[in-house]
């Protein structure tokens, strides 16, 4: 069975430890506890759960500790995140689920989403329009159009989705006269906005990085 002496040894290499990363004395507490639990649960059977099985189970809390309270999360970066599902589908077009120049045509088409494919002002070649279907954006239903890029004869895509400011974060408004963002995306341009609700995120294939 461990010893006090040792029992004592290994809570002030923890304490050491832990100071490193700042934390709490409750916490510590409760490693300490849950330490002392472990090797008297160990006692009556020293055979089967030697002290050194009861030292990698204390570590393994510790381990566990700090995982939750002291690392911290890494921030999303939600742009990226964005520009990285939309390219990702561009350069595995789908067929179009509706074949039309028209607007309204396409509105019709989107009546399951819960929002309105708008005519933005970011798109001077909306008259280009060639179709769309639907899809998703970081796991919300969204409108995918196309637009036939007079530059280079192959289709770019405009993805709109609602604006949902808890899950998107602060993007652009050029409402309030914000200019649209710009990420970049294994070679392909993407801006990003939002306009009337709506979050709208374009490819631009002939725009190398």
């Amino acid at each position: 069975m461990k010893s006090t002496h040792e029992k004592i040894a290994l809570k002030q290499a923890i304490n050491e430890q832990m100071g490193e990363h700042e934390l709490s004395s409750k916490q510590l507490g409760d490693l300490h506890a849950l330490l002392d639990t472990g090797q008297q649960a160990s006692a009556p059977q020293p055979t089967l759960r030697p002290w050194y099985m009861v030292v990698g189970m204390a570590m393994v809390t510790i381990f566990a500790v700090l995982l939750v309270t002291v690392i911290p999360d890494k921030p999303l970066d939600m742009p990226q995140l964005i520009a990285n599902e939309v390219v990702r589908n561009h350069m595995k077009l789908k067929p179009l689920e509706v074949s039309t120049q028209s607007l309204e045509e396409v509105r019709r088409h989107f009546s399951k989403l819960d929002f309105v494919p708008i005519n933005s002002q970011n798109l001077a070649d909306a008259a280009n329009l060639i179709g769309g279907r639907y899809c998703s954006l970081q796991g919300y239903a969204a409108a995918q159009l196309r637009l036939m890029n007079a530059q280079t004869g192959t289709p770019d895509t405009v993805y709109q989705a609602p604006y949902i400011r808890e899950t998107f974060g602060e993007l652009p408004d050029v409402g309030k006269n914000e200019q649209p963002l710009v990420v970049y995306e294994r070679g392909i341009k993407v801006t990003i906005w939002v306009e009337k609700g709506v979050l709208l995120a374009r490819t631009h294939v002939d725009a190398v990085k």
